[in-house]
C-alpha cells in the first residue's frame, strides 16, 4: 500500500517535485527505513504550517510512501511503472530518502546535474555537532575519505581536477526506491542521508533502543535530515527556472568516458573500440551547457521572465535526461534503459557507469560494445 500526498502547484501545476521514503521494513526498521520516514513527515508537516500562512508552491508536490521496498521495490517501481506517462509528461524530480540517520555523517548520491543543487542546500543547513554549515563538515569528510583511499589531496591548483575540493556525490545504483524514477524513466534523481557505523542492518536490533543509543541519540540529526529534504524540495518547487547544472553532467560524462578508454586500453582493445567519436559528442555537450549556464544566471539577474519563454526552457532542463534513456534498454536486460547507470548484474547495489558499454567489454563482445558506445554517443548528442 502506497500512500501519496499532493500539494497542487500554483503557477506550474503540471510540473512535479517527488519526495519519496519506503515505510516498510525487515524487523522494526528504526533506522531502516523510519529514519527516513520521521523526515519526510517533518517535510509534509512544514509544508502543512506554509499552507496555513498562504504560502503555495509554484510546481507540484507529491509525497509518497512506498511500501514493500524490502521485496524488490515493489512499492515505488509497481506505481512508477502504472504511472510511466504521466510521469514522463509530469514529473521534474524524485527526491529519495531511505536511511534518514544512521550515524553523523552526510551522504549523497545524486545525478550530476543535480549536484550543485546539493552543494547550495548543504550550505545553509548546520551540522549538529560541530554548529558550522553542513557543507563544510561533508567536505572534510570527503576528503579524509579519499585521503584514506590513496588519493592525492595536495596537487598543484594547476593540477587539480575539477570539484576535488567539492564534497563528494556518488552515482545511483540500486537498492532504493529511485531505481524506476531514473534508470526505467529517465527523471533527474537524487538519494540523501547520514550515515554511521551500522552494525544492525536488517537485523532485528535495528529498533528504537539503538537508534536512541548510538545512531541519534538527540535525534538532531533527523531534524538536519528533514531541513536538507524540505529545502531540496522547496528549491526545485520554485525556481523560476530550474536548477540543474547540465555542464556538471558534461564534465561528468567526460570523465566516465575517459576511464573506461583507459580500461579498455589496458585490457589490450583499444583497436576494437575507440572512443574519440563519444568524447568529442562529450565536450560539445559540455561547451553547450556550459553557454547555457551562462545565459540562465544573465536572464536570472534581470529579474522575472514572460511565463511562456521560461515553461519552454524548465521542459528542455527536465528532458535531457529522458534524452539519456537507451531506445531498447540495456543488452539482456531492457527494464534498465539509462545509458550511464545501472546496478551491476553481479555487483548488488553498486552503480555501473555506462553499463551498455563496460558490461560487453568485460566478456570481450566488441560488436555490442561498439553499438552501445555509438548509443551513448547519440544521447549526449
Amino acid at each position: 500500500w502506497n500512500v501519496i500526498a499532493r500539494i497542487p502547484g500554483e503557477l506550474h501545476p503540471d510540473a512535479w517535485i517527488v519526495l519519496g521514503n519506503h515505510r516498510d521494513a525487515w524487523t522494526y526498521g528504526a533506522v531502516d527505513a523510519i529514519s527516513g520516514t520521521a523526515p519526510l513527515l517533518a517535510v509534509a508537516r512544514g509544508l502543512g504550517e506554509l499552507l496555513k500562512k498562504g504560502w503555495k508552491p509554484q510546481r507540484t508536490i507529491v509525497l509518497a510512501s512506498w511500501d514493500a521496498e524490502e521485496y524488490g521495490l515493489i512499492g515505488s517501481t509497481e506505481w512508477a511503472e502504472d504511472n510511466a506517462d504521466i510521469l514522463n509528461r509530469h514529473a521534474v524530480a524524485y527526491l529519495n530518502m531511505d536511511v534518514g540517520v544512521s550515524g553523523p555523517h552526510f551522504g549523497a548520491s545524486a545525478v550530476p546535474s543535480l549536484r550543485r543543487l546539493l552543494h547550495e542546500v548543504t550550505r545553509e543547513v548546520v551540522d549538529p555537532a560541530s554548529g558550522r554549515d553542513l557543507y563544510a563538515v561533508w567536505s572534510e569528510t570527503s576528503q579524509r575519505v579519499r585521503r584514506e583511499s590513496g588519493l592525492p589531496i595536495a596537487v598543484p591548483d594547476d593540477a587539480r581536477p575539477p570539484g576535488m575540493d567539492e564534497p563528494r556525490v556518488g552515482e545511483l545504483g540500486s537498492g532504493s526506491d529511485y531505481t524506476p524514477f531514473l534508470q526505467h524513466l529517465g527523471v533527474p534523481a537524487l538519494d540523501i542521508g547520514f550515515g554511521g557505523p551500522y552494525g544492525v542492518y536488517h537485523a532485528i536490533y535495528d529498533n528504537f533502543y539503538w537508534m536512541e543509543n548510538f545512531g541519534d541519540p538527540t535525534f538532531k540529526y533527523s531534524v538536519a535530515a528533514a531541513q536538507v529534504y524540505g529545502t531540496l524540495a522547496l528549491r526545485l518547487a520554485s525556481a523560476e527556472i530550474l536548477p540543474f547544472d547540465y555542464e556538471d553532467y558534461g564534465k561528468a560524462a567526460q570523465a566516465y568516458l575517459g576511464a573506461l578508454e583507459k580500461e579498455v586500453k589496458e585490457a589490450g582493445g583499444s583497436e576494437k573500440l575507440r572512443f574519440d567519436a563519444a568524447k568529442a559528442s562529450a565536450a560539445r555537450f559540455t561547451e553547450v551547457a556550459e553557454k547555457l549556464g551562462g545565459r540562465m544566471a544573465e536572464i536570472s539577474s534581470r529579474g522575472r521572465v514572460d511565463s511562456g519563454p521560461l515553461a519552454t526552457v524548465n521542459h528542455a532542463l527536465v528532458e535531457v535526461e529522458r534524452a539519456f534513456l537507451l531506445p531498447h534498454g540495456l543488452p539482456g536486460r531492457a527494464w534498465f534503459r539509462h545509458a550511464f547507470y545501472a546496478p551491476g548484474v553481479y555487483t548488488g547495489y553498486e552503480a555501473v557507469i555506462l553499463p551498455g558499454v563496460r558490461e560487453p567489454v568485460a566478456s570481450k563482445d566488441w560488436s555490442t560494445a561498439a553499438e552501445q558506445l555509438g548509443l551513448v554517443q547519440a544521447a549526449l548528442e
